[in-house]
């Protein structure tokens, strides 16, 4: 089974003020962070991104955008991640959130424990990751289906409407592993954490 890695950063970061997966923290952006942490557990890594900021550009990963430029949210970043994983012989697409540094190192590995034809997501004890999953290349039709028919953009809503699984991640410190970044207030509690 071969499985992508795809940073979800496509997002116009308007809580935060600027663009968060360029905001340092612990000497690095937080887009760096995803990529270390995502790059060890899946075969190669896209970042789906709408943004033109040179500092995307690394060696050894694609960049990935919406199909539309109107920042539908995290489902047209898993769309487009889904058909660039498709075209290059993936099977699986694992996505991340890329306001999230702390999501877990076995991430993926918890996650093929139960790949198949259904969607898994995470799930901690605040609830429901859900841009936190394993897709399969198979899942594309559907996800084509729901945006096009006018749907909400929730991406919850549309694991429901689909058969999904959920992996359970155990709290390992102060934080949720899931804790992510939407605001600088955010951005100090991880710093204080």
């Amino acid at each position: 089974m071969k499985i992508v890695g795809c940073i979800l950063a496509g997002g116009r970061s308007s809580r935060f003020g600027s663009d968060k997966a360029l905001v340092v923290w612990r000497g690095k952006t937080l887009l760096a962070h995803a990529v270390d942490r995502l790059r060890p557990q899946v075969d190669g890594i896209i970042i789906n991104t709408n943004s033109d900021a040179p500092q995307y550009w690394e060696p050894g990963h694609a960049l990935v955008p919406d199909q539309t430029k109107s920042f539908e949210g995290p489902l047209a970043g898993v769309l487009a991640g889904l058909e660039w994983a498709g075209r290059n012989g993936a099977d699986q697409l694992a996505t991340a959130a890329v306001d999230t540094p702390l999501f877990p190192e076995n991430l993926v590995a918890a996650f093929k424990k139960n790949a198949g034809k259904k969607i898994i997501a995470a799930q901690s004890a605040s609830g429901l990751h859900p841009t936190f999953a394993l897709w399969p290349v198979s899942a594309g039709p559907a996800l084509v289906s729901w945006l096009s028919s006018g749907q909400n953009r929730s991406m919850t809503d549309f694991l429901k409407s689909q058969s999904f699984q959920t992996v359970i991640f155990a709290d390992s410190g102060p934080l949720d592993p899931f804790f992510n970044i939407n605001t600088p207030e955010d951005l100090a509690a991880l710093s204080r954490s």
